[in-house]
């Protein structure tokens, strides 16, 4: 139990959604990993001086290996495996990014 009278109202929080936005990275065409032999990463990159907090893709039937944020905080990659005998076309990564 607080022994004392209350102090001054602190300045107001919250949260502002201004500061975030959602971006799209470029649709890609995924080989057959049959014929390729190779993993995709597709990238969405934040607009500078934002960090993604969030992501994920558009992978259509691929196998998506990982969904994880860049090292530095500033893009979200999916890595994916085409595992089917004809290209897959469209697939993009997303990212929910967040400025200061």
């Amino acid at each position: 139990m607080p022994g004392g009278p209350a102090g001054p109202a602190g300045p107001a929080g919250g949260f502002d959604q201004t500061k975030v936005t959602y971006v799209q990275g470029t649709a890609t065409s995924v080989q057959p990993f049959s014929s390729s032999g190779q993993a995709v990463t597709l990238t969405a990159t934040c607009p500078a001086g934002a960090k993604a907090i969030a992501g994920g893709g558009f992978t259509s039937i691929a196998i998506v290996g990982a969904s994880l944020p860049a090292s530095d905080g500033t893009a979200w990659g999916v890595i994916v495996i085409n595992p089917y005998d004809n290209p897959l076309d469209g697939l993009f990564a997303f990212a929910v990014c967040a400025a200061k």
